[in-house]
């Protein structure tokens, strides 16, 4: 799963929003995603803009995670997000491709 996002400033944010990501299926599971992290990791779409990197406010960055659905019956639905400070999830659907 590839997610850009947007540094909001003031400071510079540190790569690492992407531990933060998990995939969510119709059977109500919770699959927290594995990174590719690595120098000079190539894995067919994933970037490797984000690796260990800080960017500044105001520039984007795309992170890749790998969540492996285990179960043919079981599909992905939704994506979560765990923001700091705040219970849950924040969820929102993404074309699947």
């Amino acid at each position: 799963m590839s997610v850009t996002y947007t540094n909001p400033g003031p400071e510079d944010l540190y790569t690492d929003q992407v531990g933060s990501v998990s995939l969510l299926t119709e059977g109500g599971r919770q699959i927290e995603g594995k990174t590719p992290f690595g120098v000079d990791t190539r894995i067919p779409g994933c970037p490797s803009d984000w690796v260990a990197r800080m960017i500044p406010p105001g520039e984007s960055v795309t992170e890749c995670s790998i969540h492996r659905v285990t179960d043919d019956r079981d599909k992905p639905f939704t994506v979560g997000f765990a923001e700091a400070g705040r219970p849950g999830l924040v969820t929102w659907r993404a074309p699947l491709r």
